[in-house]
């Protein structure tokens, strides 16, 4: 997908998403001339794989824009949410194809 053929910067919470909670994560490019994508899994506590090699998740939420497929300057979000276990979270932001740098700022929400 060409969204996600650019550089990727990646991030995983400190400690596990506790159970029963939502963690929202908002990407916002600092500029239009910034096109990244956002992504996140969920994974058992125990581990922590990265791409390319993550063989399963228990969750996975991207956003992009679908329709257009490009959308540079645009905020994304997804959420991921638990039940009755904790997860640990890996967070990317990966730039476009042919994308090699930009600013942005994730925001992060737990409830």
């Amino acid at each position: 997908n060409s969204n996600f053929e650019g550089r990727h910067v990646l991030y995983g919470l400190a400690d596990p998403l506790p159970a029963n909670s939502t963690l929202t994560i908002t990407l916002t490019p600092a500029s239009n001339a910034v096109d990244v994508s956002l992504y996140a899994y969920e994974l058992g506590t125990t581990r922590l794989d990265v791409p390319p090699d993550v063989p399963s998740v228990v969750t996975c939420e991207a956003g992009f824009d679908q329709v257009n497929d490009s959308n540079p300057g645009e905020a994304e979000t997804v959420n991921l949410t638990t039940t009755n276990q904790t997860y640990n979270v890996l967070i990317g932001v990966a730039g476009v194809a042919g994308q090699t740098s930009g600013a942005f700022t994730l925001t992060l929400d737990i409830e």
